[in-house]
């Protein structure tokens, strides 16, 4: 038995398109054909496989029927890119379009001098003539078996023949050969490692997470930091550096910073970084947040600090416009 794959906007469940590409399936195209012709359609969104991506499906749908046909009304996007792979793979096309949608100006230029179907308008576009609708029912459904005929009795030519006999072999031997199952492995491949990369950002941030508890213990195990080796400030310093890359772990570096602060009251660099920090945790957030946000006055107060110590530290200037800018904004 020969297969056709039917393709036509599906839309949501329950709306106007739903009904119609139901109606085009069970009324116009499927019922009688399956006995009187010997073909078995199949419309394309009930073809399940979840081992398959939709792209993989829709290309291995296609390559596997024996004829395409397809609802053109309306020129669908996801329609018109399943009938570019049936030219490509030059399957015998069968095209049903609205019938006040046959004509040049509302077909796309690529395929306007292709044979068209007359299929009803949308029901609403009857106004309740349902005499009119009914006889193009039964007109429609005369062209279909006719088209059909025509297809298995191979009485016209059933394929386009658009493109030469080398490039449609090509085509046709790189979707049936290996190559195509070796971009589903590739994909397959490419999402484990996307997984793996997820585990390991994941386990990243818990292990930044547990170093800046680490950092923070030590800190307020002492009441006097000179306690402390003598380069652990500056560990610290940086380790909130490399936390600052990072926009998940931005609340991590100011806790380390405000722990910092305890012990260096007026050390500039502990003040610049909680500016620098504080502006960053608040560019992360939505538009209505900012507003009611502390972040930007804690940056502001922090990077004055700063300038009070020492008004040439590295970026402060900079960074003091940057907020300035940022609240004028915020108050228009």
């Amino acid at each position: 038995m020969k297969k056709a794959l039917l393709i036509s906007p599906i839309g949501d469940v329950g709306s106007p398109i739903r009904t119609r590409a139901n109606f085009i399936e069970q009324e116009l195209v499927k019922k009688g054909l399956k006995d009187t012709f010997r073909i078995e359609v199949r419309r394309a969104d009930k073809i399940t496989d979840p081992t398959q991506k939709i792209y993989n499906k829709i290309i291995n749908d296609i390559i596997s029927c024996d004829l395409l046909i397809v609802d053109t009304t309306n020129n669908n996007p996801n329609v018109m890119f399943e009938l570019g792979i049936g030219v490509i793979l030059d399957k015998p096309l069968l095209l049903l379009r609205n019938k006040n949608q046959i004509n040049r100006e509302s077909i796309p230029f690529d395929i306007q001098d292709l044979p068209f179907l007359s299929i009803p308008m949308f029901f609403k576009d009857y106004n309740d003539d349902y005499k009119k609708l009914e006889e193009d029912i039964k007109s429609s459904k005369v062209e279909i078996s006719k088209g059909i005929k025509s297809f298995l009795e191979n009485k016209e030519s059933k394929k386009m023949g658009v493109l030469p006999t080398e490039i449609k072999e090509t085509i046709n031997g790189f979707f049936k050969s290996n190559e195509l199952n070796k971009i589903q492995s590739l994909e397959k491949e490419k999402e484990g490692l996307l997984k793996r990369i997820n585990e390991l950002n994941g386990q990243l941030e818990n292990d930044q997470a547990r170093k800046t508890e680490y950092f923070i213990s030590k800190l307020n195990q002492v009441s006097d930091i000179n306690d402390l080796p003598p380069r652990f400030i500056d560990e610290c310093c940086n380790f909130g550096d490399e936390l600052e890359v990072y926009p998940e772990n931005l609340v991590h570096a100011r806790r380390l910073y405000n722990a910092l602060l305890i012990h260096q009251k007026d050390n500039e660099s502990v003040y610049y970084r909680l500016a620098r920090v504080n502006y960053s945790i608040w560019q992360k957030q939505s538009t209505g947040k900012k507003l009611k946000s502390e972040e930007l006055y804690s940056s502001i107060k922090y990077a004055n600090k700063v300038l009070a110590i020492n008004p040439n530290y590295p970026n402060v200037e900079w960074l003091m416009e940057k907020l300035k800018k940022e609240m004028s904004n915020l108050k228009q």
